[in-house]
């Protein structure tokens, strides 16, 4: 069975569901399994607890939006910005020290 990384954050809780289920799908049509990090369970009293992505990955991001009804009021993305960010940084790491000289 093959596994599939995917790093996400679901902070009412659907986006785990989602998931969830979405595991159960594959697990059962194509024998495949989902490794789900919720990457806000990385984060305690506002300081990170550190990881490493070493392996290839999938980001999930839902859109949550800061008030208003997301088409005409309220339509500032709040998420997507800093994960992108994180995930920039990660991969900035990786390639300094792949080709760091020994």
């Amino acid at each position: 069975m093959q596994v599939i990384r995917i790093y996400y954050i679901s902070l009412s809780g659907n986006t785990t569901n989602f998931l969830e289920r979405l595991d159960h799908y594959l697990q059962k049509e194509l024998q495949e399994k989902l490794d789900y990090v919720n990457v806000k369970d990385l984060v305690n009293n506002n300081e990170s607890l550190g990881f490493e992505i070493k392996e290839p990955y999938f980001a999930f991001l839902p859109a949550y939006l800061e008030g208003g009804n997301g088409v005409t009021t309220g339509n500032t993305e709040i998420l997507t910005t800093p994960l992108r960010r994180l995930i920039g940084f990660c991969c900035k790491v990786l390639n300094l020290l792949s080709n760091k000289v020994e």
